[in-house]
Protein backbone atom coordinates (compact mmCIF):
# COMPACT_ATOMS: atom_id res chain seq x y z
CA UNK A 1 0.00 0.00 0.00
CA UNK A 2 1.59 3.47 -0.91
CA UNK A 3 0.40 6.19 1.59
CA UNK A 4 2.73 8.61 0.68
CA UNK A 5 1.66 11.53 -1.58
CA UNK A 6 3.11 14.73 -2.50
CA UNK A 7 0.96 17.95 -2.36
CA UNK A 8 3.24 20.09 -4.80
CA UNK A 9 2.79 17.26 -7.32
CA UNK A 10 -1.09 17.59 -6.63
CA UNK A 11 -1.35 21.13 -6.53
CA UNK A 12 1.04 21.51 -9.65
CA UNK A 13 -1.42 19.31 -11.89
CA UNK A 14 -4.76 20.63 -10.30
CA UNK A 15 -4.47 24.25 -10.21
CA UNK A 16 -4.54 26.29 -13.61
CA UNK A 17 -1.30 27.57 -14.21
CA UNK A 18 -2.46 31.17 -14.66
CA UNK A 19 -2.90 30.92 -10.76
CA UNK A 20 -0.13 29.07 -9.49
CA UNK A 21 1.61 31.95 -7.57
CA UNK A 22 4.09 31.30 -5.32
CA UNK A 23 1.57 33.12 -2.31
CA UNK A 24 -1.41 30.80 -3.65
CA UNK A 25 0.50 27.71 -3.44
CA UNK A 26 1.96 28.42 0.04
CA UNK A 27 -1.52 29.46 1.20
CA UNK A 28 -2.80 26.19 -0.02
CA UNK A 29 0.22 23.99 1.10
CA UNK A 30 -0.33 25.56 4.50
CA UNK A 31 -4.16 24.74 4.24
CA UNK A 32 -3.30 20.74 3.93
CA UNK A 33 -0.39 21.00 6.45
CA UNK A 34 -3.03 18.84 9.02
CA UNK A 35 -3.57 16.28 5.93
CA UNK A 36 -0.32 15.40 5.56
CA UNK A 37 0.38 14.98 9.47
CA UNK A 38 -2.60 12.56 9.85
CA UNK A 39 -1.36 11.38 6.41
CA UNK A 40 2.50 10.49 8.07
CA UNK A 41 0.40 9.23 11.59
CA UNK A 42 -1.54 7.16 9.58
CA UNK A 43 1.50 5.53 7.44
CA UNK A 44 3.72 4.94 10.63
CA UNK A 45 0.04 3.50 12.20
CA UNK A 46 0.18 1.03 8.83
CA UNK A 47 3.60 0.12 9.74
CA UNK A 48 3.20 -1.13 13.30
CA UNK A 49 0.24 -3.12 12.66
CA UNK A 50 2.45 -5.07 9.76
CA UNK A 51 5.12 -5.38 12.30
CA UNK A 52 2.82 -6.52 15.03
CA UNK A 53 1.18 -8.94 12.50
CA UNK A 54 4.07 -10.68 11.11
CA UNK A 55 5.05 -11.68 14.65
CA UNK A 56 1.69 -13.93 15.62
CA UNK A 57 1.59 -16.22 18.55
CA UNK A 58 1.77 -18.81 15.93
CA UNK A 59 5.21 -17.99 15.21
CA UNK A 60 6.43 -17.58 18.73
CA UNK A 61 4.97 -20.41 19.91
CA UNK A 62 7.16 -22.31 16.89
CA UNK A 63 10.31 -20.46 17.96
CA UNK A 64 10.02 -21.23 21.57
CA UNK A 65 9.22 -25.49 20.64
CA UNK A 66 12.22 -25.58 18.49
CA UNK A 67 14.44 -24.04 20.34
CA UNK A 68 13.47 -26.22 22.93
CA UNK A 69 13.74 -29.48 21.08
CA UNK A 70 17.13 -28.63 18.65
CA UNK A 71 18.64 -25.57 20.20
CA UNK A 72 18.01 -25.53 23.93
CA UNK A 73 21.35 -23.79 25.58
CA UNK A 74 21.43 -20.95 22.88
CA UNK A 75 17.98 -20.31 21.47
CA UNK A 76 19.21 -19.32 17.83
CA UNK A 77 16.33 -20.61 15.81
CA UNK A 78 14.25 -17.89 14.67
CA UNK A 79 11.40 -17.83 11.63
CA UNK A 80 11.27 -15.67 8.96
CA UNK A 81 7.88 -14.21 7.05
CA UNK A 82 8.52 -14.27 3.68
CA UNK A 83 6.24 -11.25 2.11
CA UNK A 84 6.24 -11.24 -1.83
CA UNK A 85 7.98 -9.00 -3.67
CA UNK A 86 7.37 -5.32 -4.17
CA UNK A 87 4.89 -4.57 -5.97
CA UNK A 88 6.25 -3.64 -9.95
CA UNK A 89 4.44 -0.28 -11.77
CA UNK A 90 4.07 -0.63 -15.35
CA UNK A 91 4.00 2.56 -17.09
CA UNK A 92 2.99 3.35 -20.60
CA UNK A 93 5.82 4.79 -23.18
CA UNK A 94 4.85 7.83 -23.58
CA UNK A 95 4.93 8.51 -19.83
CA UNK A 96 8.63 7.80 -19.75
CA UNK A 97 8.56 6.66 -16.34
CA UNK A 98 10.17 3.40 -14.92
CA UNK A 99 9.53 -0.24 -16.21
CA UNK A 100 7.53 -0.34 -19.35
CA UNK A 101 6.76 -3.97 -21.29
CA UNK A 102 8.07 -3.59 -25.23
CA UNK A 103 7.19 -5.93 -27.75
CA UNK A 104 9.88 -7.74 -29.22
CA UNK A 105 11.72 -7.39 -32.26
CA UNK A 106 10.73 -8.90 -35.54
CA UNK A 107 12.68 -8.94 -38.91
CA UNK A 108 9.11 -8.53 -40.70
CA UNK A 109 7.30 -5.56 -39.13
CA UNK A 110 8.46 -1.94 -39.96
CA UNK A 111 8.67 0.00 -37.10
CA UNK A 112 7.97 4.20 -36.69
CA UNK A 113 10.50 6.46 -35.24
CA UNK A 114 9.66 6.74 -31.15
CA UNK A 115 8.87 2.67 -31.89
CA UNK A 116 10.04 0.56 -28.88
CA UNK A 117 11.06 -2.93 -29.43
CA UNK A 118 13.32 -5.71 -27.29
CA UNK A 119 16.08 -7.70 -28.58
CA UNK A 120 18.32 -9.80 -26.77
CA UNK A 121 16.84 -8.32 -23.33
CA UNK A 122 17.33 -4.77 -24.00
CA UNK A 123 15.06 -1.97 -24.79
CA UNK A 124 15.80 -0.32 -28.21
CA UNK A 125 13.90 3.10 -29.29
CA UNK A 126 13.75 3.31 -33.03
CA UNK A 127 15.27 6.60 -34.54
CA UNK A 128 13.86 6.28 -38.03
CA UNK A 129 11.38 4.37 -39.96
CA UNK A 130 12.59 0.83 -40.70
CA UNK A 131 12.65 -2.78 -41.32
CA UNK A 132 14.73 -5.70 -40.84
CA UNK A 133 17.72 -3.39 -38.88
CA UNK A 134 18.68 -5.48 -36.16
CA UNK A 135 18.80 -3.14 -33.38
CA UNK A 136 21.99 -4.19 -31.45
CA UNK A 137 24.05 -3.91 -34.94
CA UNK A 138 22.60 -0.25 -36.42
CA UNK A 139 23.35 2.49 -33.58
CA UNK A 140 22.08 5.33 -35.99
CA UNK A 141 18.58 3.63 -36.51
CA UNK A 142 18.23 2.09 -32.78
CA UNK A 143 19.05 3.61 -29.76
CA UNK A 144 19.82 1.22 -26.44
CA UNK A 145 17.46 2.48 -23.61
CA UNK A 146 18.60 -0.20 -21.38
CA UNK A 147 17.44 -3.65 -19.70
CA UNK A 148 13.43 -5.06 -20.18
CA UNK A 149 11.82 -6.84 -17.14
CA UNK A 150 9.42 -9.09 -18.15
CA UNK A 151 7.07 -10.84 -15.30
CA UNK A 152 6.00 -14.33 -14.87
CA UNK A 153 3.60 -16.12 -12.81
CA UNK A 154 6.28 -16.86 -10.42
CA UNK A 155 7.44 -13.34 -9.63
CA UNK A 156 3.79 -13.01 -7.67
CA UNK A 157 4.18 -16.47 -6.03
CA UNK A 158 5.18 -17.59 -2.76
CA UNK A 159 7.64 -20.57 -2.90
CA UNK A 160 6.91 -20.64 1.03
CA UNK A 161 5.23 -19.10 3.59
CA UNK A 162 8.10 -18.62 6.35
CA UNK A 163 11.72 -19.78 6.41
CA UNK A 164 12.73 -21.26 9.80
CA UNK A 165 16.74 -20.25 10.45
CA UNK A 166 18.65 -22.45 12.48
CA UNK A 167 22.63 -21.74 13.65
CA UNK A 168 25.54 -22.93 10.82
CA UNK A 169 26.18 -26.13 13.69
CA UNK A 170 22.66 -27.62 13.19
CA UNK A 171 23.09 -29.70 10.06
CA UNK A 172 20.26 -29.59 7.59
CA UNK A 173 19.73 -32.64 5.72
CA UNK A 174 16.95 -34.83 4.79
CA UNK A 175 16.85 -36.85 7.58
CA UNK A 176 16.42 -33.48 9.83
CA UNK A 177 14.17 -31.74 7.82
CA UNK A 178 12.05 -35.19 8.23
CA UNK A 179 11.93 -34.55 12.18
CA UNK A 180 11.46 -30.89 11.69
CA UNK A 181 8.26 -31.84 9.48
CA UNK A 182 7.24 -34.56 12.21
CA UNK A 183 7.72 -31.87 14.87
CA UNK A 184 5.62 -29.41 12.96
CA UNK A 185 3.04 -30.98 11.20
CA UNK A 186 0.32 -30.80 14.36
CA UNK A 187 1.49 -27.00 14.52
CA UNK A 188 0.99 -25.49 11.10
CA UNK A 189 -1.96 -24.81 9.19
CA UNK A 190 -3.32 -26.82 6.41
CA UNK A 191 -1.43 -25.54 3.32
CA UNK A 192 1.65 -23.58 5.12
CA UNK A 193 4.42 -24.35 3.65
CA UNK A 194 7.95 -23.48 4.77
CA UNK A 195 11.61 -23.34 3.99
CA UNK A 196 14.83 -24.54 6.65
CA UNK A 197 18.17 -22.89 6.08
CA UNK A 198 21.59 -22.18 7.87
CA UNK A 199 22.00 -18.49 9.02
Amino acid sequence: MNLKFSLISIITRRIPWSLRQTNRVNWILSMLKHLTNINGRFKNYVDEVDYLLDITGQTIYLCHLLNDLYDNNMRRIYIQTNTLPEQLYLFRKDENRGFYISRLWNTSTTYSNGDIVNYKGNNYLANSTNTNKQPDNNPTVWTDIGKSYYLTENDFIQTHDFTIVFPSSILINSEFELRVMKTLEPYIAAGKKYNLINS
